[in-house]
């Protein structure tokens, strides 16, 4: 019986998958207990002969191939091709910690628990395979809601620190979206229904942070524009979520107040995106005024860092359009002259 279906989207990996791929069979699991799904998005790089030869050694690997189509909807072929009890999204430029599923399926499969979290560490090695810092098994304090979870922690920010229950997942019918914030905005959604959700403090994930390739590093005005797009439906999903849940009648202050902080964070960094396209005046006016209609902005104080001089000076600039659009246009005065200076 397949437990465990660990999806892994690849899309110009070459220097980190075969690292990302054999993390997941320094694990202690037989091969009949999982899959590992690698989602081809279109990659041009050696990504798919490195998973070929890969999958020549382990027998449990499925390849999909598909048109480049962006994270989120390469995860979406993910899931639709899963067995599994539970799943387990793995960005393919990241990896596992040496033992750790056995005890994240012991506690998720014992507990029936819908969503397991865990923890997360930064590194900047493109090589080696860690063994978790947690020597010591850890164990799980307490099973909330959902609601109940993000009342007390907050939001999470990413799907790669959770086991998911695949059932609960379907009945649910959410899918991942396309563009920034997509994970942020896939699992806070999913765990606003869990039933059974727990956090344990094991050291699971290893995060990439110098990967050059990632979305995030983008700055062509193309993905600019395109991070602007998707930030504002983001935005927009995160409102249409807190509507429903109060149209529910789910009454949890605290839990709203995780959504603003969440939903002030994406229109800030909308805000930022918007500066760095340096679109003309005209087009900041009217996606001002789209934000203004759908109650996104001026932008809400309710954020993490809301009592910082920083975000005070940032909120003040963003909601006065004057200085707004002349902090466009400054920050376009910088840009040629920065590129004047490199040239000569």
């Amino acid at each position: 019986m397949i437990v465990l279906s660990i999806l892994v989207p690849i899309y110009n990996v070459e220097r980190y998958v075969e690292r990302c791929i054999n993390s997941l069979y320094y694990q202690n699991l037989d091969l009949n207990e999982f899959e590992v799904i690698i989602i081809n998005d279109g990659s041009k790089d050696s990504s798919v002969e490195i998973v070929n030869e890969l999958s020549n050694k382990f027998t449990n690997i499925k390849i999909i191939h598909q048109d480049n189509k962006g994270l989120g909807r390469a995860r979406n072929t993910g899931i639709a091709n899963a067995s599994g009890e539970y799943i387990h999204f793995v960005d393919s430029d990241d990896y596992i910690a040496k033992g750790v599923y056995p005890i994240l399926l012991k506690n998720a499969v014992d507990r029936n628990l819908d969503i397991l979290i865990f923890k997360m560490k930064m590194t900047e090695s493109t090589r080696e395979i860690s063994d978790s810092d947690d020597l010591i098994e850890p164990n799980i304090r307490e099973i909330l809601t959902g609601i109940e979870y993000i009342s007390s922690q907050g939001y999470i920010t990413t799907s790669t620190i959770s086991l998911i229950k695949r059932e609960f997942l379907l009945e649910t019918g959410i899918q991942f979206k396309t563009g920034l914030f997509e994970d942020t905005l896939f699992i806070t959604s999913l765990i606003s229904f869990a039933k059974r959700i727990a956090f344990l403090p094991l050291d699971v994930y290893r995060y990439q942070i110098n990967n050059s390739n990632s979305i995030m590093n983008k700055k062509s005005n193309y993905h600019l524009k395109r991070g602007i797009i998707s930030l504002k439906k983001v935005a927009q999903s995160i409102n249409d979520l807190i509507i429903n849940k109060k149209n529910e009648g789910v009454e949890k202050p605290d839990y709203y107040n995780a959504l603003y902080r969440l939903r002030s964070g994406v229109c800030t960094s909308l805000m930022i995106y918007i500066i760095r396209a340096t679109p003309a005046r005209s087009a900041i006016n009217k996606l001002l005024n789209e934000l203004s209609i759908s109650k996104l902005y001026p932008l809400s104080s309710n954020i993490v860092n809301r009592d910082s001089v920083k975000y005070k000076l940032f909120l003040f600039i963003f909601n006065n359009k004057l200085l707004f659009n002349t902090s466009v246009k400054l920050y376009w005065i910088y840009g040629i002259a920065k590129r004047k200076k490199r040239l000569n």
